[in-house]
């Protein structure tokens, strides 16, 4: 009887002891999804702000460079034009790049990781 006495006591202790451990688990994952939640919120607002800044940028440069190949505001020689054409085409890229990082963030980083491993 002794030895069910101590046995059931034991089991009550690792039950107590499993109890507290998923307990004390269950406040940390609480606290770490709090913090996951203001990381996301704060990788939203910066990506709503890098958005507009880029798209600002890149939009002027388009802009003007498109001015320019149309001759508005002077003539221009070939070697101008073939330096626009590069400025308006890498600005083009880029653009593209940036909507498709900001619209789907997560396709971008799968095909940067799959060229990371292809490119081995």
């Amino acid at each position: 009887m002794a030895h069910r006495v101590y046995s059931i006591s034991r089991n009550e202790r690792d039950t107590q002891r499993f109890t507290d451990n998923l307990q004390r688990h269950s406040r940390l994952l609480i606290e770490a999804n709090k913090e996951l939640k203001k990381a996301t919120r704060a990788k939203s607002e910066l990506a709503s702000k890098m958005s507009h800044e880029f798209r600002t940028a890149l939009n002027v440069i388009i802009g003007f460079t498109e001015l320019m190949l149309d001759e508005v505001p002077g003539p221009i020689n070939q070697q101008q034009r073939h330096s626009l054409n590069d400025i308006h085409a890498s600005s083009q890229r880029l653009m593209t790049l940036v909507n498709e990082y900001l619209e789907h963030p997560e396709m971008v980083r799968e095909n940067a990781l799959r060229t990371a491993c292809e490119n081995g």
